[in-house]
């Protein structure tokens, strides 16, 4: 009898890291920028569609090279106004938007998904 609470815990144990594991997927590679700092909370998010490239216009601090996220990355910038300007960049055409962010922003993080569709700005402060 006592191996049967011993194989529930571990059967327990082992759904919590599957769901672990599922809560992350898609959500792309950490590349460039800045780490997003512990104590903030999220202020604000948006998402829009975006087959290409997302390029970053004005709005945030960031060396040249780390204003493009390709499908598949995960990036922080500091946040230096409170409308960020972006741009898609794909094959056929180049579509513009801005993400308002509230005015106590100091982070933002852009998530272009893997399956490249879809980009997820979220506001931190």
């Amino acid at each position: 009898m006592p191996r049967m609470p011993m194989t529930l815990a571990v059967l327990s144990l082992s759904m919590l890291g599957g769901c672990e594991t599922i809560g992350t997927a898609g959500l792309g590679e950490e590349v460039g920028g800045t780490d997003l700092p512990t104590g903030l909370r999220l202020l604000g998010a948006d998402d829009g569609p975006c087959a290409g490239t997302v390029q970053l216009v004005s709005g945030i601090r960031a060396d040249e090279d780390e204003l493009r996220i390709a499908p598949g990355q995960n990036v922080t910038f500091r946040v230096e106004a409170e409308d960020v300007a972006w741009a898609c960049l794909d094959e056929r055409s180049a579509a513009s938007d801005t993400m308002e962010c509230p005015a106590e922003t100091t982070h933002l993080r852009v998530t272009h998904a893997a399956g490249g569709q879809e980009v997820l700005f979220e506001c931190y402060g």
